[in-house]
């Protein structure tokens, strides 16, 4: 043990990063392809618990692929794009408010209006709804 000791701390006057650095949610180590696989074998497809970080981190969905994504699905409405890009980050990608806002500019409330916002619309408008329905299939999200 004493051994072990000594060649960490070795490793650690050089400068040497800790591998464990480059765990993903404290749980996997590996590439990002490797996470993803290990990720989708392991939850399947069990819904994002935005209380419990380690299954956030692992389940999310980032908030370049929602906002591409959308873009692309939804190129013709950049207003609606940006309506849809926020829901889907808000509810699926795990981000915290703070970095959703951030990425779109507004304030937390500000997000969560805006999501609920289309939330609400998708009960009233089969558009919406389906829209919704095209983004979270694309994504390999199951609408909770």
């Amino acid at each position: 043990m004493e051994n072990y000791r000594e060649f960490v701390n070795e490793l650690r006057e050089q400068g040497s990063e800790s591998p464990l650095k480059g765990a993903v949610a404290a749980t996997i180590l590996g590439s990002p392809g490797f996470v993803k696989k290990i990720t989708k074998a392991q939850l399947g497809e069990t819904q994002t618990d935005r209380n419990v970080p380690a299954i956030r981190k692992l389940a999310r969905t980032t908030l370049d692929e929602i906002v591409t994504t959308v873009g692309k699905l939804i190129a013709e409405d950049k207003t609606l794009a940006k309506k849809v890009s926020i829901y889907f980050c808000h509810r699926y990608s795990g981000a915290r408010l703070r970095e959703v806002g951030e990425r779109f500019g507004m304030s937390d409330a500000a997000i969560t209006q805006a999501s609920k916002r289309v939330r609400v619309a998708t009960d009233r408008d089969a558009n919406v709804r389906k829209t919704l329905g095209l983004v979270a299939k694309k994504l390999g999200i199951v609408p909770s």
